[in-house]
């Protein structure tokens, strides 16, 4: 009976030391990738659109705002903005975005009227560039969507193509 009963409480011990070692290893991978998730979450708060002057206290028809919604800096953005009437886009460059901050910017082809139609066309969204403050490069389509446009991650490995 005593044979039987060591055996019970080996296995058990087994089971245990096995369930506490998946359990650590889990809490590891989860804290590694929780640097790399902060950075996307950062990344997604930086997003840019065009706006009536007057909204922003500003004597221009229309201006391009430039928003941070993060904890941290964003650096060297660049907003594309394309006129639904032309084929070349204009650029508007930033050095520095504080964190929690908006920067708001007359259009950078001049102030003619735009008809309130062609501002919010999905032509007229603009484009965004940035550095977020780890060093990783992001890019924000007309269509909002956010892509990471280097390959290196957080640690300084090279992410695979996809």
């Amino acid at each position: 009976m005593s044979s039987t009963a060591t055996w019970i409480s080996a296995i058990g011990s087994a089971g245990s030391l096995l369930g506490f070692a998946s359990y650590v290893w889990i809490m590891l991978l989860n804290r590694k990738d929780q640097p790399e998730i902060r950075q996307q979450e950062q990344a997604h708060s930086v997003s840019a659109w065009l706006d009536e002057g007057s909204r922003h206290e500003r004597a221009e028809d229309y201006v391009v705002c430039v928003h941070n919604g993060g904890d941290a800096p964003a650096f060297d953005c660049t907003v594309t903005v394309q006129r639904p009437d032309e084929d070349t886009p204009h650029q508007l460059r930033l050095a520095i975005l504080p964190p929690r901050a908006t920067a708001v910017r007359g259009l950078p082809f001049g102030h003619d009227r735009l008809p309130a139609d062609d501002l919010y066309s999905t032509a007229a969204v603009p484009g965004l560039a940035f550095t977020d403050s780890h060093g990783g490069h992001w890019d924000r389509d007309s269509a909002g969507q956010l892509t990471r446009t280097d390959r290196r991650t957080l640690r300084g490995r090279w992410r695979p193509r996809t």
